[in-house]
């Protein structure tokens, strides 16, 4: 039996046709696709925060924030680009690659799961993909005049729940 060559066609046309559409949908959900930069580098001191003074840190009312672009700019800039001005940092809920396979480039590796500002104070808890996922909680003294300041950097065995969660943790010696 001999297939007509009309056949072969019409099938590589529709084939054509198929493929032509699902790149053209591809394309549209996920946007035109840059790679992240690198990260800006933050320098944190190499000695170790105290335990009473990493819990006398969270003292006080902060106001939680639960979202990177309401965080002071100063703070936004530790979590940006290396010149450049996208996030590295994905807001609470939001796509973050929480492996080691990057099988896309354009989504951040870190993800927020809380902040808190509360006058010269400012924390973040967040996630960071790679071979082993983990939490971390960063305190900042937020500068107007003079740059930021990093003030301590810790991993946590778990995410907090609320800042209540947070404060127990870093006194139990959870964030570390």
């Amino acid at each position: 039996m001999v297939i007509p060559l009309k056949f072969f066609l019409l099938v590589g046309a529709a084939a054509c046709v198929v493929l032509a559409v699902w790149i053209a949908l591809f394309h549209y959900r996920i946007g035109p696709y840059r790679p992240l930069q690198e990260q800006v580098p933050v320098s944190f001191p190499s000695t170790d925060l105290p335990a009473a003074e990493r819990a006398s840190f969270l003292d006080g009312d902060f106001a939680l924030i639960d979202k990177m672009r309401a965080l002071p700019p100063s703070i936004i800039a530790n979590y940006t680009e290396l010149n450049g001005n996208w996030l590295t940092m994905a807001d609470p809920g939001r796509k973050f690659l929480a492996g080691d396979v990057i099988y896309d480039a354009s989504i951040p590796r870190k993800r927020l799961i809380f902040a808190g500002m509360q006058g010269p104070k400012c924390f973040v808890h967040y996630e960071q993909g790679g071979l082993g996922h983990s939490f971390l909680l960063a305190f900042f003294k937020p500068g107007t005049v003079k740059p930021t300041e990093p003030v301590w950097i810790g991993h946590c065995s778990r995410p907090a729940t609320d800042l209540a969660d947070l404060r127990r943790m870093t006194l139990d010696g959870e964030c570390h």
